[in-house]
């Protein structure tokens, strides 16, 4: 691995961003996935580190939670995720019906998150990136389609929102404003339910002009990305 990214650095890449790892066990997808759940799990991550910046370029570590993307045969536990939905999309195993995740362990994986982010910056990482695409954990809980939520995690855009937005603010609280953080999402998840939660009750991007001509722009905005949804 650190040959991997070595070798990478010394191509005259910019930013090398070391690619999902796991900020809880729980979380985990494959058997050798990257984990940062630990502090023992620095001293290795700062030895990447350091051969990134010896070949030039800045280091940026992915942190992620695979959610109902986890799977029990790895991790010795049912997959949790926002609601007990069984994924459409798992690339790899059988997909399980997961537990719905109670509040306590919403807030244990955001604090997990910020642990994780705080041990990339000790290992010497220039930024983290939460992955919040691919339909694991933070993904899941944007989608209206994974999150069927009645509570303060789900529902409206701002709800479904909450889960990531805590935990850029657990990172943004314990490392500071300065520290980089990267916010990873799907530009679609390719689904009409979800482009149809989108549609904004009120003004969101269009906020100048005439509202006849915003009002307009929603719904040819709406129509493109239905056609694009349908075509992929």
């Amino acid at each position: 691995m650190i040959a991997f990214y070595a070798e990478r650095a010394r191509g005259g890449t910019g930013l090398l961003v070391v690619e999902a790892t796991y900020v809880d066990e729980i979380g985990r997808r494959l058997r050798f996935n990257s984990m940062l759940h630990d502090d023992h799990f620095i001293p290795g991550m700062r030895r990447l580190v350091e051969s990134i910046h010896a070949g030039g370029a800045k280091a940026a570590l992915q942190i992620a939670h695979g959610g109902r993307e986890s799977r029990t045969e790895i991790t010795g536990h049912v997959p949790v995720a926002p609601s007990p939905i069984i994924s459409l999309y798992t690339s790899v195993g059988a997909p399980a019906l997961p537990r719905e995740m109670m509040v306590e362990e919403i807030q244990s994986v955001v604090s997990a998150f910020a642990d994780a982010a705080e041990r990339a910056r000790q290992a010497g990482f220039d930024a983290v990136e939460l992955h919040g695409a691919h339909a694991y954990l933070t993904g899941q809980f944007l989608s209206p389609v994974a999150n069927r939520r009645e509570d303060d995690y789900g529902g409206s855009v701002e709800k479904r929102s909450r889960f990531y937005v805590e935990i850029l603010r657990a990172i943004k609280t314990r490392l500071g404003e300065d520290y980089p953080v990267i916010c990873r999402m799907n530009g679609s998840t390719c689904s009409r339910a979800a482009l149809r939660s989108l549609r904004p009750s009120r003004p969101l991007a269009f906020s100048s002009g005439p509202a006849r001509m915003r009002s307009a722009s929603r719904r040819a905005f709406t129509r493109r990305a239905l056609t694009q949804s349908s075509l992929a």
